[in-house]
């Protein structure tokens, strides 16, 4: 599976990337929609989508690596594609002590790679609710994120890391896959997020790294934590652990069916990773060969016909002067 993934792209919005052999010809341009960050407003946008210096350096790199470092290299690690392209869209800015995204360097973030022909996008992102309340969906993002579904694309966010905020938006939104993660063991890990009353269930869950999980505290590193690229100067690897490590896991197996499938819509490749999923618990888990039969299944199965009912009707002032209904059968 995955033999046409060469054609498939895979949108990044994250906080941009470094160059590392493990990326090299896999990345497309990309754009910068936050170029500063200015009393926590993105300002300016530019071409040179290149990592923030501040903060957690290396995130956005980390989120490309698992969907894309280069397989069968001798080196490093081996991402879930073996084709196909990144596009780096960075939606954070740096001031120097933090690195922030707004919802406009998002907004535009999305619409962009909608435009440059992503067939997939990575949210490894989210705003986390408040008080034990969801978080609030945004109109503008809300807009955006249902153009991008229109447009047949697949969205994946991380679900987010703290267990009693709810579901991070925009993972809560309906046309996004809401993935959280789990640990070491089959259930959910300590930090990854839970739905409140009111909102949806996770979508899926995928490895996601230990961190504290089964401590008196939570989010430690652990040993068994996810290896994943960070920049040459932190050592070229390293080990990680969230939600934000589980949704690439997600991208990447949708890169993979929409690159061996390509006459399955987004919403039939989203029905083919839930589907697919091995229920561990009552946890979705996973199964990229699950995933496969789905949308084998699919794919043979074909579209049936519709049936329609169509009335003309021809009016004078309030009064119908004379009508004619037609029934029959389109092709699909």
């Amino acid at each position: 599976p995955g033999a046409g993934n060469a054609t498939i792209s895979v949108a990044v919005l994250d906080t941009g990337y470094v160059n590392t052999p493990e990326l090299a010809g896999r990345l497309r341009q990309g754009r910068d929609f936050c170029s500063r960050l200015v009393n926590d407003t993105c300002q300016g946008e530019d071409g040179d989508p290149t990592e923030v210096t501040a903060g957690d350096v290396g995130h956005g790199t980390s989120s490309a690596g698992l969907i894309a470092a280069n397989t069968n290299n001798g080196q490093g690690i081996a991402a879930l594609t073996w084709g196909g392209t990144v596009l780096p869209v960075k939606v954070f800015g740096d001031d120097g002590r933090t690195i922030g995204a707004t919802t406009a360097s998002l907004t535009a973030g999305l619409n962009y790679a909608v435009a440059q022909g992503a067939r997939v996008i990575n949210l490894s992102l989210g705003f986390a609710g408040q008080g034990g309340k969801p978080a609030q969906a945004d109109p503008a993002i809300a807009q955006a994120l249902a153009n991008a579904a229109a447009r047949d694309v697949v969205i994946v966010a991380a679900a987010g890391n703290t267990a009693t905020d709810g579901l991070y938006y925009p993972a809560s939104d309906p046309n996004v896959l809401a993935v959280g993660a789990v640990g070491r063991g089959d259930g959910l890990a300590c930090y990854s997020a839970r739905p409140l009353d009111g909102q949806k269930a996770l979508d899926l869950v995928a490895p996601g790294g230990n961190a504290g999980t089964g401590r008196g505290y939570c989010y430690v590193t652990s040993d068994d934590d996810i290896l994943t690229l960070t920049t040459v100067a932190q050592g070229a690897y390293t080990l990680r652990a969230g939600t934000s490590e589980a949704a690439p896991q997600v991208s990447g197996a949708a890169s993979l069916l929409r690159g061996a499938f390509p006459s399955l819509s987004a919403a039939q490749v989203r029905q083919a990773l839930k589907a697919g999923a091995r229920t561990v618990g009552s946890l979705p888990l996973l199964d990229v060969a699950g995933a496969v039969a789905q949308a084998e299944r699919l794919a043979a199965t074909p579209p049936a016909n519709r049936s329609y009912t169509l009335v003309v009707g021809a009016r004078r002032g309030d009064n119908v002067a004379t009508s004619k209904t037609f029934t029959g059968t389109l092709a699909a």
